[in-house]
Parts: structure tokens; sequence; C-alpha cells
């Protein structure tokens, strides 16, 4: 990155333009001739504090030696017409040139090389995150070039200025680094580092390519959870969807705020659209229907109530949550027949309450009921015995109603019994296949 051979052409040449011995710039400077004699034979470089003494000492712009030491002329900084100088002499006259804050005041004026020198000052003295705030400063080479040499040493805070190749290569090695380790937090470590490298790439055929090899190799996205929100929204929903039909909605309970409601409802539709839009893959969705962009969602679904090879009751799930219009839309081809008004002592099955007190009131009275319920089916040991347990519920002034029901229709409430035990056993079978998945994993 230096060019020490021209510095000490340049220092040479001052030197003797002045009349001055190696001995007597040594005495000026504060430091020994054995130093003013490896500087001049390229051999060292000095030290930071001690440009501003040289200058002075031979007579020279700072900015020039500074320019030598990069091999090229100090150019024009942040647009304006001319470098401040001065700025360079008050960075060269900073007591500790290792407070952030100080370079930080000036960093706007002053020139390329010196900027350079600064961070690379810094990063010497403190490491490469102590002088993140002066990159924004630098020019776009040297941040490059910087980037390269931090990658090469692990640091991956410059990432974003590296160049394609470069990057992806970086990744590449940090996930195969990853895939080689037995501990699963050593492996996971590596994996978010390379996830934190990802989102810096322009390739999205690539990025994509990273993901299916992590959720393959993982299992999970968790290593990347820090950096989901960073990647493009094309990759997160593609991505996503695939992982929710592998893995299904439930997955996505801690995501739902980093991935987004309209990453959300993409991913939605096309985990519909993959099962050909039945009456299950709606009825999963309506579980979240809160996490996704309604809009979107909603415009969805009424392109498919339009599409005659898609029934309309597959969308009942979803009835209670949609907006007035969709839902005039859906009650119509749907054929759905709103309940009558319950009186006070009825109890509605499978009923969606927009009160809270109800709700709460609905779940605590469900739960005695059926604590009540499990207990005298414990002894009876069939639901056939269940009228007999009804006629004990209405002894004491109950009456239990199915939604949509007229009336207190016992076959019914069988029927809706039956059907959530139907559901218990679906979710018990997808929780054998998930134990399967995660046996075979480890």
């Amino acid at each position: 990155m230096f060019n020490m051979e021209k510095f000490a052409r340049l220092l040479s040449g001052r030197r003797r333009e002045k009349g001055l011995t190696q001995d007597q710039l040594a005495d000026l400077v504060g430091v020994t001739h054995q130093a003013v004699s490896k500087w001049e034979r390229a051999e060292a470089l000095p030290e930071m504090s001690k440009i501003g003494d040289i200058a002075k000492a031979v007579d020279t712009p700072t900015e020039e030696l500074i320019s030598s030491l990069y091999g090229g002329e100090t150019e024009k900084v942040n647009n304006a017409e001319e470098p401040n100088g001065n700025a360079d002499a008050e960075y060269f006259a900073l007591e500790d040139k290792t407070r952030v804050g100080d370079i930080y005041a000036i960093a706007p004026r002053l020139s390329k090389e010196t900027m350079r020198l600064a961070i690379d000052n810094l990063i010497s003295a403190k490491g490469a995150s102590a002088a993140a705030m002066l990159y924004r400063f630098a020019d776009s080479e040297y941040l490059s070039a910087l980037g390269k040499q931090l990658l090469a040493r692990g640091d991956i805070c410059l990432a974003a200025y590296v160049d394609e190749p470069t990057l992806k290569g970086a990744v590449i090695d940090t996930i195969a680094t990853a895939d080689m380790q037995s501990d699963w937090r050593r492996r996971d470590e590596f994996y978010s580092k390379a996830g934190a490298l990802l989102v810096h790439c322009k390739d999205i055929d690539f990025i994509n390519e990273m993901f299916v090899h992590l959720t393959g190799h993982v299992g999970t996205w968790n290593p990347w959870q820090n950096s989901i929100a960073s990647f493009p929204s094309e990759v997160v929903v593609k991505q996503g969807t695939r992982y929710m039909i592998w893995r299904g909605p439930s997955s996505f309970n801690a995501w739902w705020h980093i991935i987004g409601r309209r990453n959300a409802a993409k991913m939605f539709i096309g985990y519909a659209d993959h099962f050909d839009n039945n009456a299950q893959a709606w009825r999963d969705i309506s579980i979240y229907y809160s996490q996704a962009d309604t809009a979107i969602l909603e415009s969805a679904i009424k392109e498919r109530l339009e599409n005659p090879a898609i029934d309309p009751k597959v969308f009942k799930p979803l009835y209670n949550f949609v907006n007035p219009d969709l839902k005039a839309i859906i009650k119509e081809k749907a054929g759905i027949e709103e309940p009558a008004r319950e009186n006070s002592n009825t109890v509605v099955l499978g009923r969606n309450f927009n009160s809270s007190f109800e709700r709460m009131f609905n779940d605590r009275f469900n739960d005695k009921l059926r604590e009540l319920l499990e207990e005298e089916l414990s002894c009876a040991g069939d639901l056939e015995e269940l009228p007999e347990i009804m006629e004990k519920a209405r002894a004491i002034g109950l009456k239990l109603q199915p939604q949509g029901s007229n009336g207190d229709d016992l076959s019914a409430i069988l029927a809706k019994l039956e059907e959530i035990s139907e559901r218990f056993d679906e979710i018990e079978s997808r929780l054998d296949d998930l134990e399967s998945s995660i046996d075979e994993l480890e």
C-alpha cells in the first residue's frame, strides 16, 4: 500500500536541498540518525507523529510527503475545489492520533492520503472497528484494498466495499468452515458471519444458492436471523415460501417481525398455490393472518375467488378476518349462513370473538367445561355416552350450540367434536414427521 521508495527519494532530496545531514535531521525530528538512514534507504517508515516534524525540518508541505507515501498526488476531497492543507496540519498536530472524535471533526477536510494514513494508524493502534466512523470519508479504491486485507484476517467490517468475486469467495470459505465444525455453537458462529457477508452480495442466484445450502445443512434459518432483514425481498419471499412448504407457517412464529408483513403475505400466497389452494393451506394461513399485509393477501384471495378451478369454500377460515367487501363475496360464493343470535346462556363452539372480555370469559368457561367433560368422558369411555353428559349440562341451564346451528343440535355437536379430534390427529401426525426429520438431521 505504501510507496516507500518514492518517500525515501523525496526525503533524501529535500534534506540535501536544506543542507542537512542525517544526524542534523534526526536531532530536529527527535530520532536517531539510524532511523533517518532507514527512511532514506526505504527500509522503514517514520511514525505517524513524526510526519509533521519532518515536513517542517525539510521545509516541505505535509501533503507532499504523505502523497509520496501513496505514490500519487493529493486529490480533491468531498467535491471541494481545493483540499484544506490546514486540516492535514491539524491532524499531524494532534497529540493523540487515536482519538476518533478529534479526527472525525476534521475528516471532511483532510486530503485523501492523510485520511488513509489516519485510518491505517487507527487500525494499527485499536483495530478496524475503531475506525468505522471514518470509513465514509475515505476513497473507494483504498477501502476496497483495505477490505480485502481485513477479510484475509477474518474481519468483515469493510465487506460492503469489496468487489463481488472476493466477497463470494469469502462467503464460500466461511460456510465451508462452518460445515466442518462438530460443535453446533461454533458452526452457527461461522454461518452467522457468512450471512453478514452475504447481505453485501448483488448476485441473487448466488444468495439463493447459499440459502438452499444453509437449510439443507442446518435445517433452519436460525444462524441468519440477524441478517434476514438485509437480504433482497425477492430472496426472502422465495426461500421463505420454500421453507414454509417444508416446515409449515408455524416455523416462522419468532420471525414475523423480521420478515415483514409484505413478505409474509407473498409467502402465504406461494404456500397456498403450492398446495393448489386447498382448504388446509388456507386454514393454516388463517392462524397467522394478522402477520401479513392484508391488502396484498386480500387482493390475491379476490383473484382466486374468480378462478373456477378453486372452490370458494376453502376461504371460509378467513371469513371473520377479511374486510367487509371481501367478506360479502366469500359469503355469497361459499354459501355461508350467519349463525342466529344466541341467548345469554348459550356457549358457541368454534366462534371467533371480537370482544376481549367475551374471549376471556369464553376461554375460561371452555377450559372448565372441557375439564368436566373430560372427567365424564374418561368414565364413559366412548362418545356414544355424550347425550347423558349433555343432559347434565342442560340441568344446570347450559345450552351448547355449534357455530352455524340454530338450536341445541346434538348431532352437530358430535360432528364438531369429531372434527376437532381429526384435526388433533393431523397435528400429532405432523409432529411425528417432524421428530423423524429431526432424528435424521441429528
